[in-house]
């Protein structure tokens, strides 16, 4: 049995398009001829020409089903037609969807169709148990019996559809409150990471086991271990595994698993609100910071002169030693703070010709001439205040709104800048030859510190340090010698290549071997 789609004339003339199921194409056309119909065409129903039935209106539900099989039993059992019941109950129901339905039903019992035909159009209305009830309903004379038991059905249908729903919305929620953790644990774990141990390095590889360094420990071993206890419901065994390695390895009295220990509780006290504030702003503008490098093409290594800071609020002050971040995760000299972006941009102005048009139309040449020659930040203080500028041209005064111009916005030369929200970073990128040498400086560090890494040196390991090559590269690694040695760890730093491990670098587009040797 196959769909076709058809088109066909009434003997009045009237075009009416359908579907109908028979054997073959002749079988349908014969089936519509016997109708009555002129059949204009008929075509197989294919995917591509399959009608798609898009309900706008509300899904009918087990319950709107339930309740007109209830009302459809007391109908009948009152001796009420079933053309009569369907042409009532689809007055009454609210479900539009549903009454629609049952308003194409009741039109095709009318022509003679069976209830059960006429139900089955509409199988996403009317699942086939409920039509293979009717149908045997009809047949057997007792469709009453049919409905009332029908309703039944679908009354239960609809009580167990409400009880897994709302058994449902607990786990549910779960799993959405779970994600929102992971999520949140994700970025936690990596600014301690990234940000808190990474700029803690220096106090924890310190040589004496001074109170900063005991300090930073303790820090770092309360965060995790309280870490642990939080994220136990969420990641028990990575939680577990925190747990055994910081807390039961040392203290065998600690209750033998995580998930034994009271949950954390809030400690106000420790929480200093105005510190966390700008240390949340120290992280955001060293963020922009890296953003405007990149975008810049400058290495971090490459150190620079200045970096500027705007707040549009202008409420925080970062303090000195949150400023001494700043720099040296920017690796820049100097920071200055609220400082007015407006000086490191260019603006470019021209009429907006709707506006100005109308207004001053045998000006427009000198109105032109005017914007592309004034002092163009001048006149953007001004309109961006909402104020007006004047000016005079040709003995008769011009006035200009924020309306009135187009203003674009580009970068003045040598400064490279980020903004997010209401701040904003500007970094100085005019290289200086001292700043060039430093670069060079840090690069080598950076260079020597693989190596040592590459031949599996320890950490601890003191080393010598031979160079050769470029004469330049030599006289600046020389130059900051006393800087090399401290930062990694070496004895001595000389001219040379008698070293144990040899490897050639590229620094700036010059080439300097470096070997090493303990």
């Amino acid at each position: 049995m196959n769909d076709y789609n058809y088109v066909v004339y009434t003997k009045e003339g009237k075009k009416l398009k359908g579907t109908i199921s028979a054997l073959s194409e002749d079988r349908a056309k014969m089936l519509l001829r016997e109708q009555g119909f002129s059949v204009g065409r008929v075509t197989k129903q294919t995917i591509w020409n399959k009608d798609i039935n898009i309900s706008i209106g509300p899904a009918v539900t087990a319950r709107d089903l339930s309740v007109f099989c209830r009302q459809f039993q007391s109908l009948l059992n009152a001796g009420v037609t079933v053309i009569d019941g369907l042409e009532m109950l689809s007055a009454q129901t609210e479900n539009k969807t549903f009454a629609q339905t049952l308003k194409e039903c009741y039109a095709a019992v009318q022509k003679g169709t069976t209830l059960a035909d006429a139900m089955k159009k509409h199988p996403k209305v009317f699942p086939a148990l409920l039509l293979n009830m009717i149908e045997a309903g009809e047949a057997s004379g007792s469709l009453d019996v049919s409905f009332e038991r029908m309703s039944v059905y679908f009354e239960k249908n609809a009580k167990l559809k409400a009880l897994v729903k709302k058994a449902m919305i607990y786990p549910i929620m779960i799993l959405i409150v779970a994600f929102v953790v992971l999520i949140a644990m994700e970025e936690f774990i990596d600014k301690v990471s990234n940000w808190y141990v990474r700029l803690g390095r220096k106090r924890y590889w310190g040589e004496e086991f001074t109170e900063d360094k005991k300090a930073a420990y303790v820090t770092l071993y309360t965060v995790l271990t309280t870490y642990a206890k939080l994220s136990a419901p969420f990641t028990p065994f990575m939680s577990e595994a925190i747990y055994q390695n910081l807390v039961r390895n040392f203290d065998k009295s600690a209750p033998v698993s995580v998930h034994l220990t009271k949950y954390p509780e809030v400690d106000e006290t420790m929480v200093d609100e105005s510190l966390s504030e700008q240390m949340a702003l120290v992280y955001a503008y060293t963020e922009l910071g890296r953003s405007a490098r990149n975008a810049s093409a400058i290495k971090n290594r490459q150190p620079l002169n200045e970096l500027y800071l705007t707040d549009a609020n202008n409420k925080t002050t970062l303090a000195d030693n949150l400023v001494q971040i700043l720099k040296d995760e920017l690796n820049v000299k100097v920071v200055k703070q609220h400082e007015d972006l407006s000086k490191f941009v260019n603006y470019t102005l021209k009429p907006q010709l709707k506006t100005l048009g109308p207004k001053y139309g045998k000006k427009l040449n000198a109105i032109r001439e005017f914007l592309a020659n004034c002092d163009a930040m001048k006149v953007v203080d001004t309109v961006e205040k909402g104020e007006v500028f004047s000016t005079e041209l040709d003995g008769d005064i011009v006035e200009f709104t924020k309306d009135d111009l187009l203003i674009s916005v580009s970068q003045k030369e040598g400064y490279a800048s980020a903004t997010d929200g209401n701040i904003a970073v500007i970094l100085d990128t005019q290289l200086t030859k001292e700043l060039v040498e430093e670069g060079i400086y840090r690069e080598f560090v950076s260079k020597v510190q693989n190596l040592r890494k590459s031949s599996n040196y320890v950490v601890t390991d003191r080393i010598y340090i031979e160079v050769s090559g470029d004469a330049e590269l030599e006289e600046i690694v020389l130059k900051y010698e006393n800087q090399v040695k401290q930062d990694v760890l070496a004895l001595s730093v000389t001219k040379g290549e008698n070293g144990e491990f040899t490897e050639e670098f590229n620094l700036n587009d010059k080439l300097l071997k470096v070997s090493i040797r303990r």
